[in-house]
């Protein structure tokens, strides 16, 4: 059991393509690299073995950017440097894609995004694994020394659990299980504690409701005989209006002799009806301000990770990481996930401990 314990932490599922038997497995905390994140992944391409490290800088600043979209690219042309144990220094500079920041999307939600794919092998992944100290620099755009540090024990323990979780599961073994087990009931707690709020602010809604209007009964069973009256009672009414508005017209269509003396048995002057007056048609301000009123909420995660899973269907094909600040709309829930959508059109499913209500509109 421990070892799904470091599984649960360190990875997130395993993903093998049903043609080619291709096999994938990303890792579930990304490691901080100053202002950005790194995540591990490992492919297994037609018995070739390799480690993609993705690096992804995010900022949340609809004024930076704007800014950054035109004139910057930061992970461009990135060259990654391990320093291990003060001793050994690694240099990772096979590009495998860079992905720029995409404006017309992401100007949309106040965001600078952009990500490079750098690729290693297994034995670099076993060397920063077995490592006691990390130090790193990663070197951007032909910028100079961009982002430098160390890494801690919190961040250093990510390598060793993917490793463990991939390849070795004796691999520092109890270390690593006791790391998992309590990082695993922070997590079950928080999902926990999010959870009994939504509940109790549910309840908050429902007491609210009534206090507006207390003529709103909470039981299901109250509204039942209600809904059947209102059933029978509706076609009466519109039955009852329609014979009245038969019988009213079939009185102003009688005929009127004009006159006894010289109209014939045939000769009659039809009333003339009043045209009743055109509805003026709204503005189409005041359409868009009607539109305009309606509110929508609008939802984001709430990951100590910084970024939650997006996923093809519940607990299903993993389609992207949702970051901290991305704002989106709850369209239904399934198997304790939520289906979301954002700006762009995007749809998927996160699970429900991880969504709260956003505070920014």
């Amino acid at each position: 059991m421990s070892n799904e314990q470091i599984k649960k932490y360190y990875l997130t599922s395993e993903e093998i393509d049903k043609f080619t038997k291709n096999k994938k497995v990303s890792s579930k905390q990304a490691i901080k690299l100053s202002r950005v994140n790194l995540g591990i992944k490992y492919v297994n391409l037609n018995s070739e073995e390799a480690i993609v490290f993705e690096l992804d800088y995010r900022i949340w600043d609809k004024v930076l950017a704007v800014e950054y979209s035109v004139n910057m690219e930061f992970l461009n042309n990135g060259v990654l440097y391990f320093l291990l144990d003060d001793n050994e220094t690694i240099k990772i500079d096979k590009i495998l894609e860079y992905i720029p920041n995409d404006y017309n999307m992401n100007s949309l939600i106040g965001r600078y995004a952009e990500s490079l794919f750098l690729a290693t092998d297994v034995a670099t992944l076993i060397k920063l694994a077995s490592a006691k100290k990390i130090e790193y620099r990663l070197t951007t755009n032909g910028l100079g020394d961009s982002c430098e540090g160390e890494l801690d024990y919190e961040e250093s323990l990510k390598f060793k659990g993917f490793y463990n979780g991939v390849f070795d599961p004796e691999f520092l073994k109890e270390e690593l299980t006791n790391h998992a087990v309590e990082g695993n009931k922070r997590a079950e707690e928080i999902e926990k504690s999010i959870e009994e709020d939504l509940k109790k602010s549910e309840v908050e809604e429902k007491k609210e409701t009534q206090k507006i209007n207390p003529n709103v009964s909470s039981s299901s069973s109250d509204e039942k005989p209600k809904n059947k009256l209102l059933f029978f009672i509706i076609p009466v009414v519109l039955i009852v209006g329609v014979l009245i508005y038969i019988i009213k017209n079939n009185k102003e269509d009688k005929p009127i002799i004009t006159s006894e003396e010289e109209a014939t048995p045939f000769e009659f002057a039809k009333p003339v009806k009043e045209a009743k007056p055109v509805k003026e048609a709204k503005p189409a301000e005041e359409v868009t301000l009607q539109k305009s009123e309606i509110e929508i909420k609008y939802y984001e995660i709430n990951d100590p990770d910084g970024y939650s899973n997006l996923r093809e269907t519940p607990a299903g094909n993993i389609l992207r990481r949702v970051y901290l600040g991305e704002k989106f709309e709850v369209l239904d829930e399934m198997d304790r996930h939520k289906k979301v959508k954002f700006s762009n059109g995007e749809t998927g499913y996160i699970h429900v401990s991880r969504i709260v209500e956003s505070n920014n509109k």
